[in-house]
């Protein structure tokens, strides 16, 4: 792996203060990537803001991991004109609660200088600290959390000279795509098998962003709808029952045609092995994807003893009006509201302890 990402990660862990959790009561909720300012934030905003109020009401601990502002391309007084009232407040809510925790990511890169925090956004989150990752300990056990860019030459060394390049010739250019793993498939999978191959030899628990592809326990969704495949075509050999027989046939051609469809949005090629490996798939790398996904928004809940990765996403959508149909838990985000059109899905979910006994067994 790069040895620079080997490195600013290694030092990085080490470095930072541990957070004590428990499985049992605490509650967070992850988002990391709203590059805020982008038209596909805006697209999605009445969602990320329904979703805010849902874990208010629901008391968890909100934490975003990197990319909140888009300073690649605005400044942050546009921004805090533009979203001010609504966004801002919304996330103070929880700052003004001690729920609120921050981590910069390379488009917001600026925040690691803690005076440009107090004097950029001192007006609209008063008194925040961001910092670069977050560690938390538990019976012995990490999970570590941090944007995702470390390492990297153009996002993370260059810094903000970085940024002049992107803005003033990359963009420009079309070159953006070459630096970025959510454009660039294959930059996407170097950087996705770094995370893990560094999470694995850690035997911890690693959560970031920028990617912008959800991953849970080093599985992306083509891996998975692949595995769904696999088990629905073994049952289908063992039913005898023809009814049920139908059904099963129906479920795997629309499983394939789903696959399909996501190989084609992501790029994917059928050359890539799991993250190439060819041992056993270790569940250390989590990703929270972003906020910028045409039919809605990802994020990773920890709490109930259990970590899972969250769809949410406006119903009257078209892709969206059969997505209850799919045999995941489903409810509506607006609490008490029973007119709500957004809604909550959880993908997947695992138990905590679970997870961590495969990771210290299998490595």
């Amino acid at each position: 792996m790069g040895k620079a990402r080997l490195k600013k990660l290694s030092r990085l862990f080490e470095e930072l203060e541990t957070i004590p959790f428990d499985p049992k009561k605490d509650k967070y909720v992850i988002f990391s990537d709203q590059h805020i300012g982008m038209k596909e934030f805006d697209d999605n905003k009445q969602l990320y803001l329904e979703a805010l109020d849902y874990y208010y009401q629901q008391e968890f601990k909100l934490v975003v991991i990197g990319d909140f502002e888009e300073l690649h391309r605005f400044g942050i007084k546009a921004l805090k004109n533009k979203y001010g009232s609504q966004v801002y407040t919304k996330e103070n809510k929880f700052l003004q609660q001690g729920r609120y925790h921050r981590i910069f990511g390379n488009h917001d890169i600026d925040w690691r200088v803690q005076k440009r925090v107090e004097r950029d956004l001192g007006d609209v989150l008063p008194n925040l600290k961001i910092v670069e990752g977050m560690k938390f300990r538990w019976n012995g056990n990490y999970i570590f959390l941090t944007h995702g860019h470390q390492g990297d030459f153009i996002n993370d060394t260059l810094g903000k000279v970085g940024r002049w390049f992107l803005r003033w010739l990359a963009h420009p250019l079309g070159f953006s795509s070459f630096t970025s793993p959510a454009k660039n498939y294959q930059k996407r999978r170097k950087d996705e098998t770094e995370y893990y191959n560094w999470a694995k030899s850690k035997k911890i628990i690693f959560i970031a962003g920028h990617t912008h592809r959800p991953m849970f326990e080093s599985l992306t969704k083509i891996d998975r709808l692949r595995m769904e495949i696999e088990n629905k075509v073994r049952e289908y050999i063992a039913e005898k029952d023809p009814e049920r027989k139908r059904k099963l046939e129906k479920e795997i051609r629309s499983k394939r045609k789903e696959l399909l469809r996501v190989r084609e949005l992501e790029g994917e090629k059928e050359k890539w092995p799991r993250l190439e490996q060819t041992e056993l798939l270790i569940p250390c790398y989590f990703n929270d994807g972003s906020c910028l996904h045409r039919n809605g928004i990802t994020c990773i809940e920890l709490s109930e003893e259990k970590i899972r990765l969250i769809f949410i996403y406006d119903s009257r959508k078209g892709e969206n009006r059969r997505k209850h149909l799919r045999g995941l838990p489903t409810s509506k985000l607006g609490t008490g509201n029973p007119e709500s059109h957004y809604m909550h899905q959880v993908l997947e979910d695992e138990e905590l302890e679970y997870v961590f006994a495969r990771i210290q067994l299998l490595t």
